[in-house]
Formats: C-alpha cells, structure tokens, sequence
C-alpha cells in the first residue's frame, strides 16, 4: 500500500497492487510514502511488565507530577501518554508521590550492569520486512562523560548459520545531552535486524562514579517497524562449471528461491549475461514462500575465450525477476 501526491494538483491517490485510487491520470513526479507494519509496540501502561527484564537502574511508573516536589533537574513531568513510561529513574520514596518515579539514574555502572532488554520469548519476527525502525518518545538528561545506548540481539540459530548470539549497537549518546520535552527517537536498525527470524533488543547506560547525575533516560510509546516484503524472488546459488572449461555446451545450473511472505504464481525469468551478450529464459512455475527451484540453463558456450586477457575466464552476471508482480527487493536478484 502506497500513498503519493500529485505536485501537480496536490492530489492525494492510494495504490495497492495495480489499482490505483482515484483512477485518474498519473503524472511522473510522484511522491510516495511506505505504510510501515508494526511488529512490536509497547505503550507502558499494562499492569504486567513480563516482556522486559529490568535492571535495578530502570523502572516502569509514572513521571513525577508536581515538578516542585521532584529532584529532577529537568524531566517530563507526565508521560508523552497515557500515564507510564519506561526510565531511568528510580521510583519515588515520597508519600504524595506513591508509585511515581524520582531521582537520577545510577552512578558508578557499566553496560552489563544496566540493561532494559525487550524479552519476549517469541522476540520480534522480520523475516519478511526490511527497512527496519525503532521508533519511541524520548527524553534524555545526562553528563558529558556518560553513555546511553541501543543494542540489537540477534538470537542464535544454528540451522541459519548463527552459532551465538549476535549484538549490535544501533544508537549510542556519548555527549551531554538536555532536553526539556519529548522528543521523537527513529533509529535504522536495517543492518541488524532485516530478514531476521527472531530479535530482541535493549537500552543500557554507563557512568562515572558522581553523585550529581541528570534525570537520565525517559521512553514511551516504542515501536519497531518494517516495510513488508510480499512478493521477493532471489538466486539462491549458481554452479558454475570450474574455470568455464568444460566444453562448449556445458550446462549452467540456477537455483532461485521464493525469499517472500506471498507465493510466486505468475513466473519469472532468468537471464544470463556472458561478455555482454544476454540470454533469457522465462518460467511459468509458481514457487511457495520459501520453496527453491533448480534451473538448467543450456546454449551459453561456457568454454574459456583465448582472446580474453589473462585470466581466460568469461565474465558471467545471472539475474532473476518475476514476470508480472513488482519485485519488493531486488538486493538478492543478482549474481555476479
């Protein structure tokens, strides 16, 4: 689903699929936009806090409300909505404050010390999206020598080739930061986070030893979001014959595999470049969401060119694409 605006006529249309609406005429300089899916929110205001685990620097409550009876040096005084958030902040010793959150955050720790990690059992599913964001409402106080940041947790997954845990850092504050409101956080989490079949993440903070820390980190409404993957076909593994050596008409075998939600029923093609001249071969097979499919390609003359300089090897680029469904990503179509 798609939506654009004409410059034009500063008309807004929606296309999903081949249909577009209002059906009107199309100009060429559209804008368009991606309606993201949402594959994890989390607002804070349940009564059960089982999907994080929760250092002793971190708590879930309400941000102080009187400002005057808070020792916050500059904090939200409510959350961004609702009435909880995740912070920093320890929750409040004061009566008139039962429940809510006060104080700065800990001094004198180290990452592994302060961990907020989203722990989900199932994690968060991506195989099908890209384009991956975290997205929250933030504030952050603190001091020039401390450090907050964001770590993805790829799971291990030893059919998929990860022996161990993965963790990556996708955002990091290492300067003085003050801030007075919310603010909005989005955070590519692409590199770590794409086609990934399960993932978590946390937020962790690091200090010096000081008594005089800021209010720390306030978070609320996070989501991570993806742009959906439906149709994706992609080369899976070309066997080449060793040194293109064989003879004239050796075979050159494909394999392409379905890496969509949605399964492939109009067909694709598959071409083969050698030296610039291109042979193509289409297929009217449909191929289920993560099924492969085998392809013999003949008459390509795979025999070394003694013309060619040194290396006497032909330069071969193998390409896939669907015959009639728009392709939502390209970056597996290709080898070279």
């Amino acid at each position: 689903l798609k939506f654009f605006r004409e410059q034009e006529n500063n008309q807004i249309h929606v296309s999903s699929g081949d249909r577009a609406f209002p059906k009107t005429e199309q100009y060429d300089n559209k804008r368009f936009c991606t309606v993201y899916a949402c594959l994890m929110k989390d607002n804070f205001e349940g009564a059960s806090t089982a999907d994080w685990t929760l250092s002793n620097s971190w708590q879930i409550g309400k941000p102080v409300q009187n400002a005057a009876n808070s020792t916050f040096k500059s904090a939200p005084t409510e959350a961004f909505s609702g009435q909880k958030v995740l912070a920093t902040a320890k929750i409040s010793d004061k009566p008139e404050e039962t429940g809510n959150l006060d104080g700065y955050y800990s001094d004198d720790v180290r990452f592994e010390q302060t961990p907020a990690k989203y722990s989900k059992s199932t994690g968060i599913d991506a195989q099908f999206y890209k384009d991956i964001r975290f997205k929250a409402k933030y504030c952050l106080n603190s001091k020039p020598d401390d450090k907050f940041r964001l770590v993805v947790i790829t799971d291990a997954n030893a059919a998929e080739g990860i022996p161990v845990d993965i963790e990556t850092v996708v955002w990091e504050n290492t300067t003085r930061t003050v801030m007075s409101g919310w603010n909005t956080m989005n955070i590519d989490l692409s590199k770590a986070a794409t086609r990934n079949k399960k993932f978590r993440f946390r937020f962790e903070f690091e200090t010096k030893s000081d008594n005089e820390n800021e209010s720390g980190l306030f978070l609320d409404d996070i989501q991570i979001l993806g742009d959906l993957i439906k149709k994706d076909i992609g080369i899976l593994k070309v066997e080449t014959p060793k040194g293109f050596a064989l003879s004239t008409t050796t075979p050159l075998k494909v394999t392409v595999k379905n890496y969509g939600k949605e399964n492939i029923t109009g067909g694709y093609k598959i071409k083969v470049t050698l030296n610039g001249v291109t042979t193509v071969q289409s297929f009217t097979n449909a191929l289920n969401t993560g099924a492969t499919q085998e392809h013999t390609i003949t008459g390509l003359n795979l025999a070394p060119d003694p013309n060619l300089a040194i290396s006497n090897e032909k330069h071969l680029i193998v390409e896939v694409e669907l015959n009639s469904d728009a392709d939502d990503d390209t970056a597996n179509n290709t080898y070279v």
